[in-house]
Parts: C-alpha cells; sequence; structure tokens
C-alpha cells in the first residue's frame, strides 16, 4: 500500500508531501507526535553534511564513542546476533525496521524509525548525556547543547517535550512516578524506552519487543513498572 502510495521515487515523492501537507495548526499553538519532523530533521543534515544519515551519525556519534553495536544498516556480523523484528506474510524481518514508512519508503534509513543497539550501546550514550555531552575524553555535544536537548524550550511547557525528548508529556508513562522533574526520555513502538534522570545520575534501558512474532503485545504498563522498581532501589 505504502508503495503504491508514493510511487517509483518513494523518499523524494515523501519528501514532496511533507513540504506540501496541510499543517493542522499553526506552529507553536499545538503539538502533534508525528515521525515526519524527524525525516525532515534527516533531510536537513544530509544536505549540509554531503552524507546519508547512517554515515554521518557513524563518524560523528557512534564511531567516537566506541558504540560498535549500533546503526541503521548492519554488518553480517552483527545480523547474527539481532533478534528478530516480526513474522510477516513475507517471512522473518530480522535487522530491518519494523515502522512501514521507514522500511519500505525510506529503504530502512529513516531518522523516524531503525536504528539498530544494544543496551552496553545506548548505556554509552546516556552516560555521554549525563557527563554533559562527553564521555572517556571524546566530546559529542556541549553541556549547554545537552540542556537545549533535554529542556523544554520556553513557551512550549505545555506541550512537555524538549528537542527530541520527552519530559512530561501524555507518551511519558515509562518514566514511572518517583524519578524528578529533571527526567527525559524517550519510547520505541516496538517496545523500547531509555529514560535519563539527571539528578540520579541514572539511566534506565528496557529493550523489549512487543512486536514478535506480531504486533499485539503491550509493554506500556511494564515500562512503568521497570522505571519505578529502579528509582525505589535507589538509596
Amino acid at each position: 500500500m505504502l508503495q503504491e502510495k508514493y510511487g517509483k521515487h518513494e523518499k523524494e515523492t515523501l519528501f514532496a508531501h511533507i513540504e506540501k501537507v496541510k499543517r493542522f495548526a499553526k506552529p507553536g499553538t499545538d503539538y502533534k507526535y508525528s515521525g515526519l519532523n524527524f525525516i525532515t530533521i534527516q533531510r536537513i543534515i544530509e544536505k549540509v553534511s554531503g552524507q546519508p544519515l547512517n554515515e554521518f551519525a557513524h563518524d560523528h556519534i557512534f564511531k567516537p564513542l566506541k558504540m560498535e553495536n549500533t546503526g541503521y544498516i548492519l554488518s553480517d556480523n552483527q545480523l547474527k546476533n539481532c533478534a528478530a523484528t516480526e513474522v510477516l506474510p513475507e517471512g522473518v524481518l530480522i535487522g530491518k525496521v519494523h515502522d512501514p514508512m521507514a522500511r519500505l519508503v525510506m529503504k530502512g534509513l529513516s531518522a523516524n524509525a531503525g536504528l539498530f543497539s544494544t543496551a552496553d550501546d545506548m548505556a554509552i550514550y546516556a552516560a555521554m548525556l549525563l557527563n554533559g555531552g562527553s564521555w572517556n575524553g571524546v566530546k559529542i555535544l556541549s553541556p549547554l547543547g545537552v540542556k537545549a536537548f533535554s529542556s523544554i524550550p520556553q513557551g512550549y511547557k505545555k506541550f512537555g517535550r524538549s528537542l527530541g525528548w520527552d519530559l512530561n508529556s501524555a507518551y511519558a508513562s515509562n518514566q514511572g512516578d518517583l524519578l524528578s522533574e529533571d527526567t527525559f526520555g524517550h519510547t520505541g513502538y516496538t517496545g523500547t524506552s531509555m529514560v535519563i534522570d539527571p539528578q540520579n545520575n541514572l539511566a534506565i534501558i528496557l529493550l523489549t519487543n512487543r512486536v514478535h512474532p506480531n504486533d499485539k503485545g503491550a509493554v506500556i504498563r511494564l515500562r512503568s513498572i521497570v522505571a519505578n522498581i529502579v528509582a525505589a532501589a535507589l538509596r
């Protein structure tokens, strides 16, 4: 269906759709969760840097931090250790993103979905953010850059979101009830979750897969329970 909708040149047609799609509200007046925003950011990164998203992320984030098992397009060795995504009529997806727009339209290289990783690698990334943008002598972001990412911009408190992270929107239940007011995080449709609490110097990473073998699992409550168990164990 997606291939029929976007035609032969899916990626370019999607970009044209984003440019012309009718906006449901005036800028700054309302908020709607949408992957189209991240695809727009991807387009900007690729235009400015001259690199595809996977190469830019590898060169500027994953490689410097030695996140050796994180990427959009996996090697043969990484595929051997990759959990299956889901079972579709055409077969089992392994190392391929669940999200149909990312998989079919963007060919697996999309900023809205499809980044594969491990708990160890994600812990490195979380540690970098908790350490003001640096880790093991490698600087990825400035402290003010981290603050901008993890703080809601002035005038937008009602939306509960920062630049890419969720602080207290309706989607923030994965934080549980016991962490600090500075906590931020994000969830993935397939069941993943990362929660970072700067006050407690804590990161909670949960990698589940609720869409295997089919898209019928539920982990919303589980995420909250895990966050509460970890928070309650802190002294």
